[in-house]
């Protein structure tokens, strides 16, 4: 799916969704349906189509418009000046960081912007690992933004509404706050994450959902944050959530389908009608790229299988 009118019908609607759960999954959703099509393209558009309409995502509420449009700030505000946006944001002062994160992007462009929160991503990545993986796909957003230069104004405010919910911060009381460092963790391999993220892939496979954003965005870290970040997965796979479906695991000798296309397709199409139908079927093909033994690979296509199935299913 490489036809830019095909790329842009999934990419509106991705910029616009509001998200119900703070932490916006809709342009990771459409990065993977681009993906997964370009990966397996005996597929037809209209597989991709049916599968994004299964994830939910259609159901989503959408910004009609710019909310930094609907403003009234007076030409010179400090509530508009690009130095103020990340204060604005971290206070979760919306609508007020929308013009500020405008001339943010002006100023340094869209990528930039992202980066600037590279560190605290890698160091916060909050519940379900969304404050990194979900960074990551605001940083692979911004190379697709640069043929469709009209939606990084859309894309700008979902970036700011995610690092508000994401990136808390720059306490009214406290003028010296700082966000937090790396720190000195111990050093973790990727075969490592890979065996405890099998053993317990948690709510709809999120702590492979966080390995394969890692593996795919490991080299954009200084040391230290990868570190941060692997030390993070790692605590992800024996926490305790409150939820228990965070806790999930696959049932003893459970087998997938043979191949990883039949995978895909019936995960994308998934019974459990989520967007991280799409998710993690990409997640589980990029992992498959990096770690090509047989039993990993059969345990992945397990996993697929699995989450592919109606909860009530699971057992």
């Amino acid at each position: 799916m490489t036809d830019f009118l095909e790329e842009r019908e999934f990419l509106e609607p991705a910029v616009s969704a509001l998200s119900l759960n703070a932490a916006t999954h809709a342009p990771k959703a459409m990065l993977s349906t681009l993906r997964l099509a370009v990966r397996f393209p005996g597929l037809p558009l209209e597989h991709w189509r049916e599968a994004w309409r299964v994830s939910g995502l259609d159901g989503s509420p959408r910004a009609l418009g710019l909310f930094a449009e609907s403003l009234s700030v007076p030409e010179g505000s400090d509530a508009a000046a690009a130095r103020r946006a990340p204060v604005l944001a971290a206070r979760g002062q919306l609508p007020l960081a929308y013009p500020a994160f405008h001339a943010w992007v002006e100023a340094a462009g869209f990528e930039a912007v992202v980066l600037a929160y590279r560190t605290r991503a890698a160091v916060e990545p909050g519940y379900l690992g969304h404050g990194f993986t979900v960074w990551c796909s605001f940083l692979e957003l911004a190379a697709l933004l640069s043929r469709h230069k009209d939606l990084v104004p859309w894309a700008t405010e979902r970036f700011c509404e995610f690092v508000a919910y994401a990136f808390p911060g720059h306490p009214h009381e406290d003028p010296r706050w700082q966000p937090p460092e790396p720190g000195d963790a111990p050093e973790i391999t990727r075969e490592e994450l890979m065996n405890a993220a099998l053993s317990r892939p948690g709510h709809f496979g999120h702590t492979l959902l966080s390995l394969a954003a890692l593996v795919r965005h490991g080299e954009r870290l200084t040391r230290p944050e990868w570190r941060a970040q692997a030390w993070a997965q790692l605590q992800a796979t024996t926490r305790r959530y409150p939820d228990p479906e965070d806790h999930e695991r696959l049932p003893i000798g459970f087998k997938g389908p043979e191949t990883l296309e039949t995978m895909v397709v019936a995960l994308s199409l998934g019974e459990r009608s989520d967007v991280h139908n799409l998710t993690l079927a990409d997640a589980l093909c990029t992992l498959w790229n990096h770690f090509p033994g047989a039993d990993t690979r059969a345990r992945l296509l397990a996993v697929g299988a699995h989450y592919a199935r109606a909860p009530e299913a699971t057992g």
